[in-house]
């Protein structure tokens, strides 16, 4: 599990990991900013992470290396033109979101 300064994204991000009825994680806008990121291991389920090209609270490189410990299974998505709060481009939020809910 990534260790994050918050804990409700330890805990949200951690439980969904960890959850055997739970088939994908979805993480918008993690704040990997906040607080030292590390990986407690290989993901066992996709995940997706997904960010705003401008976003100072989940910058895209801290992703990156999230995304290359989670392993294979984990995916980056980078919304180019918006930050943390995706103002003008929740169409493409919604869309990139829709697509990893419908992957097998």
């Amino acid at each position: 599990m990534p260790e994050l300064e918050s804990p409700v994204d330890v805990a949200v991000m951690g439980a969904g990991l960890a959850a055997d009825d739970v088939a994908r994680v979805v993480a918008v806008a993690l704040p990997v900013a906040m607080g030292d990121l590390s990986a407690g291991g290989i993901a066992r389920k996709p995940v997706l992470l997904v960010s705003g090209d401008s976003d100072s609270y989940s910058p895209v490189p801290q992703l990156r290396s999230l995304q290359a410990a989670l392993g294979k299974s984990a995916r980056l998505e980078v919304i180019a033109g918006t930050d943390h709060f995706f103002g003008g481009k929740e169409d493409e939020l919604a869309a990139a979101i829709a697509a990893a809910l419908g992957e097998p």
